[in-house]
């Protein structure tokens, strides 16, 4: 009897000791989970190749979970700069993108979770500064169709100089210019 109850109370050391050492992350819905494996002794680290999905996913205590939003975000930026004519101008532009779905381990081993701040932003920018600045202030406030030809233009420069360019796993799904204002 007394082995019998020594092995269970054994059982149930061995299980809690497993359940210590391991660990659980939830991945919400809209999301992937780009597991990054740390490990103390034995093994390889790195970032795992294959994402989790929806729901909850075991662990190792020493790996790390990036959430990945997959469904599209926007990105805003605000600018006051100066038309073609020397004119100031304010207004914001959204870029509006999602990463593909699948590929968020890719993202991550090759720019990092702040993808956008590191490697789009700056570029975003510039090409939103220099199609502006081809335009004079009357032609950016009155006319209707030149937001549209902004528009137009700078998601072509951001879809061929930066997403295919350097292969960033992320489909833009589109570029919003804002009212186009002189600065009050």
């Amino acid at each position: 009897m007394r082995g019998a109850v020594g092995r269970g109370l054994g059982s149930i050391v061995a299980v809690s000791m497993l359940l210590m050492v391991s660990g659980c992350a939830a991945i919400e819905a809209g999301h992937e989970g780009v597991l990054v494996e740390q490990p103390f002794f034995f093994g390889h680290g790195g970032v795992d190749p294959v994402p989790s999905k929806t729901g909850r996913v075991w662990i190792a205590p020493t790996t790390k979970v990036v959430d990945v939003d997959i469904r599209p975000v926007q990105y805003s930026e605000h600018f006051d700069i100066i038309s073609a004519e020397n004119a100031p101008v304010s207004f914001d532009a959204f870029l509006i993108a999602n990463v593909v779905e699948g590929r968020s381990p890719e993202l991550i081993s090759r720019f990092g979770p702040n993808w956008y701040q590191n490697n789009v932003k700056e570029a975003f920018r510039t090409f939103v500064r220099e199609e502006v600045q081809k335009y004079p202030l009357f032609q950016l406030t009155t006319d209707p169709t030149t937001r549209t030809k902004l528009q137009e233009a700078i998601a072509r420069e951001v879809q061929s100089k930066l997403i295919e360019k350097q292969n960033i796993p992320v489909r833009l799904n589109r570029v919003v210019v804002g009212s186009i204002l002189p600065p009050k």
